[in-house]
């Protein structure tokens, strides 16, 4: 049972549009970002946004007391294209250089219920950032008119006015002016800085570990990390993220596994050289662990792995087959199972080291066709692929100039 007064955080839903509006009405003018003058109603917001986040009273009444929306260009703007705002913006403003729809998110909608306005603007703020791991800021966008006085206070203290760029008055831009507010990453949720393990993360590390495996802490040495840790060699490495100095999270790897049984149990064979004599063409995740507060940012940690073993092409990671998913295989590619093969109990995850590369798309050309053939026989195991006609476009997916993809396009 909810405790009274607590608030439950979710993705907004169409049931929530008259509790939404009730609140617009209760608030008057009091929020920021309640736009009924650019005609978008409730139900635009909550069907075509990346992210709509609604707050309800959990104590069984389901009152909504907040909701906020996001989206991937500006909204209310009276003139003007959204659509195009990474070519205007830093002719509007300084401090932008960089910001693109991959990393940058605009803040569109912003209600709170007086009561709860201190705590959940964090929350609901830092609900984004966690859903979107990429992301790595926020803007808003607001009339110069009297933008100063219709801030909520607990959001004025995580954003920034962004500067004007001298001269900015062109057709290019908004003809009337804008105020833009930006909120970055580590005003929040930042990432995680991931380095090489030292013996003394053990107290930071073992905290977290006792917290999330109370069980398993009751057999281990309280300083058993700090041995894992001391114990490195060339074959295994300890991670550890740290946010602000302080350890939160911590991985291990090694290239000391046995990969003929993971290649008897799963098919490698998409996975160009993970079989090989020399082991060092691959690793292994073999724990990992990281406070609950920073759980979106697992994937922090996986770039850094390959410079812990720098000729490693490959991770791998098994969890049992009724695990439920985790962040940090957001980026893994699971192995199919050889039927009949093995009663091996576990799941195999592989990460590629070209996933973490120059991606680019481009039509296929001839010299193409041996990689093509490769990744068709794979992925279809002797059955005749989806042929396409005339007027069908093939297009390849490079990795740093390695087709590792492709796909048949044909108009309806």
């Amino acid at each position: 049972m909810a405790e009274e007064g607590e608030v439950a955080l979710r993705r907004a839903e169409l049931g929530d549009v008259a509790g939404v509006r009730a609140l617009a009405t209760e608030v008057g003018d009091v929020p920021a970002f309640w736009l009924p003058q650019n005609g978008l109603a409730v139900e635009a917001f909550v069907e075509l946004s990346p992210l709509a986040i609604t707050a309800a009273d959990a104590n069984g009444h389901g009152k909504v007391l907040g909701f906020a929306c996001f989206h991937d260009e500006p909204s209310g703007m009276a003139s003007g294209d959204p659509t195009t705002w990474e070519e205007w913006l830093p002719r509007l403003v300084e401090g932008v250089d960089g910001a693109t729809r991959s990393n940058t998110m605009w803040l569109s909608c912003l209600l709170l219920h007086s009561s709860v306005e201190e705590v959940l603007t964090r929350e609901m703020l830092r609900t984004m950032f966690a859903a979107f791991p990429s992301v790595d800021q926020f803007l808003f966008l607001l009339p110069a008119s009297g933008a100063a006085t219709v801030l909520p206070r607990p959001l004025c203290d995580l954003v920034t006015c962004l500067p004007s760029v001298r001269g900015a008055d062109t057709a290019d831009t908004p003809p009337s002016p804008y105020v833009i507010y930006t909120c970055p990453r580590t005003s929040l949720l930042p990432r995680l800085l991931v380095r090489p393990a030292r013996v003394e993360d053990n107290d930071d590390l073992m905290f977290i570990f006792t917290k999330q495996n109370p069980e398993a802490a009751k057999s281990c040495s309280e300083y058993f990390l700090a041995e894992l840790i001391e114990a490195q060699n060339e074959h295994n490495r300890v991670l550890v993220g740290e946010v602000h100095g302080r350890p939160v999270g911590m991985l291990t790897l090694t290239t000391d596994f046995d990969i003929d049984q993971l290649a008897a149990t799963f098919v490698l064979d998409p996975f160009e050289g993970i079989v090989s004599e020399s082991q060092t063409s691959s690793f292994c995740i073999t724990s990992f662990f990281l406070d609950d507060v920073f759980e979106s940012r697992a994937e922090d940690f996986l770039a850094p792995v390959w410079d812990a073993f720098p000729y490693a092409m490959y991770g791998l990671l098994t969890a049992p087959f009724t695990a439920p998913e985790f962040r940090l295989l957001s980026r893994f590619i699971p192995a199919r199972t050889r039927p009949l093969e093995s009663v091996f109990p576990h799941a195999l995850y592989v990460l590629p080291r070209e996933s973490f590369g120059v991606c680019s798309v481009r039509t296929v050309q001839p010299e193409d066709e041996a990689a093509v053939s490769t990744i068709l026989a794979s992925q279809f195991e002797g059955d005749e692929p989806p042929q396409g006609d005339g007027d069908s476009t093939v297009v390849a997916l490079t990795v740093d100039g390695r087709v590792c993809g492709v796909a048949c396009m044909t108009p309806l």
